[in-house]
């Protein structure tokens, strides 16, 4: 009994401290956004396509002309619907309340943690994330990253208990539907929980996940069908295969510009499909292309990948570190190059432990108890693969960020055990 009160106390007052840190994180962020020169630094280029598409949500998503308006087929309605229940508040608010949103997310994690690992560990996690810089940096941006990740995040730690009650798989599917009219890139995490069926002995929870889910997905494919004359959840992935991957692709391998590969297709494009061509047209158009330009550029399409994933693995936001430190603090600089060195350390040290997780995959592949460590891993890999394209930068590695710093605790935890029955054995000689 003793022992039990004591875990509960030393669970509570971990708890605590975790809130705190947090909370301390928040107000930090908000007086860099407070004193930040110009509302224009949280802006980036889709940022304004969010703004439009809130500022009458009803009519642009639902209305009687939004059939002209495509940017309704190519921008899912979760974040627009976010910033239209906010658009009370001014940018530096809206930013403000991102950074709460990064607290939940951050405290949903550690508590993901805190079920597999040592309060301690769980507590090097936390410290971690609050310390990452992409994360951070990113939801001082009107972007959907950070909104994105929460739901991301909830349903990681949803379905880490899967084996507990089918209400919580349920709330996982949930989760995992709201993240897809967030980011359409999600969808790739259908695939990796197709994949999971084959290693969880929870088949049928799995199953009710993937069923809700796909309830959420196949709900606005229906729309954009009905509307647009295409039943794809958004348009951005056949753009993205053309001018991204396909004429990535291109670039990687004839070592041209991307943005002249880019002018190439746009030209071509129109030639071929005219200047006034129905969306259904674009869309097939852009996906048989971008295939064929795939196909016949591989060695490039490779490259492009390869070296997509080390942006994403290793960028600390060294962009956005600059846009929000200078001019902002004396010695701006010194503070500019320091931030962004750390953030490279931090990136590294997660990505390398990370994939080193792979190992222990294959180490403890007996182990009944790697559910959630196989998919992390699983998740983490098609992630990676589906974000480092043409247009990879750190602002695609923050959904990943959970991921690594739960398969990074992993990694730790099994090194620290190996050095501790190291330790014995020299002392047992010892003696």
């Amino acid at each position: 009994m003793l022992r039990i009160h004591m875990a509960r106390y030393l669970n509570e007052k971990s708890n605590l401290i975790a809130l705190t840190l947090i909370l301390s994180s928040i107000v930090f962020k908000s007086s860099i956004a407070l004193i930040a020169d110009s509302s224009d630094a949280f802006l980036e280029n889709d940022s304004s396509r969010y703004l439009q598409l809130s500022s009458n949500f009803w009519q642009n998503f639902f209305g009687s002309e939004t059939q002209q308006r495509w940017d309704s087929f190519y921008i899912t309605p979760g974040y627009p619907l976010f910033l239209h229940i906010l658009e009370s508040l001014s940018i530096r608010e809206i930013i403000i309340f991102q950074f709460f949103i990064l607290g939940i997310t951050q405290f949903t994690l550690y508590k993901t943690l805190m079920r597999v690992f040592s309060p301690t560990i769980s507590s090097l996690g936390l410290a971690l994330y609050l310390v990452e810089t992409s994360s951070n940096l990113e939801s001082f941006h009107i972007l959907t990253e950070t909104l994105f990740t929460l739901f991301f995040t909830l349903f990681i730690y949803f379905i880490s208990t899967l084996r507990i009650s089918l209400r919580l798989a349920l709330l996982a599917g949930l989760a995992l539907g709201v993240s897809l009219l967030i980011r359409p890139v999600g969808q790739i995490i259908i695939i990796a929980l197709l994949v999971s069926i084959l290693f969880s002995k929870q088949k049928s929870k799995i199953l009710a996940c993937l069923l809700i889910a796909l309830s959420i997905q196949v709900t606005w494919t229906i729309r954009n069908s009905v509307v647009f004359g295409v039943p794809q959840l958004s348009g951005i992935q056949s753009l993205n295969l053309l001018y991204f991957e396909g004429a990535g692709a291109v670039a990687a391998e004839t070592e041209v510009t991307l943005q002249r590969a880019q002018g190439d297709e746009n030209r071509l494009e129109s030639l071929s499909i005219g200047v006034n061509p129905s969306l259904s047209e674009v869309v097939e158009y852009r996906q048989e292309r971008g295939l064929k330009l795939i196909k016949s550029f591989p060695r490039g399409f490779l490259e492009l990948h390869f070296f997509g994933a080390l942006k994403i693995l290793s960028g600390p936001g060294s962009a956005t570190i600059k846009e929000l430190l200078d001019n902002q603090f004396p010695y701006s600089q010194s503070a500019i190059f320091i931030v962004q060195c750390f953030g490279v350390v931090v990136s590294l040290l997660l990505a390398v432990l990370s994939l080193g997780s792979f190992f222990l995959l294959i180490f403890q592949r007996h182990s009944n108890n790697l559910f959630i460590f196989k998919f992390a891993f699983l998740l983490f890999i098609f992630l990676l693969i589906s974000s480092s394209g043409a247009n990879a930068y750190s602002r695609f590695r923050v959904p990943l960020v959970p991921l690594e710093i739960l398969l990074s605790m992993w990694t730790i935890t099994f090194l620290l055990s190996r050095l501790r029955e190291k330790a014995n054995r020299l002392g047992s000689h010892s003696l």
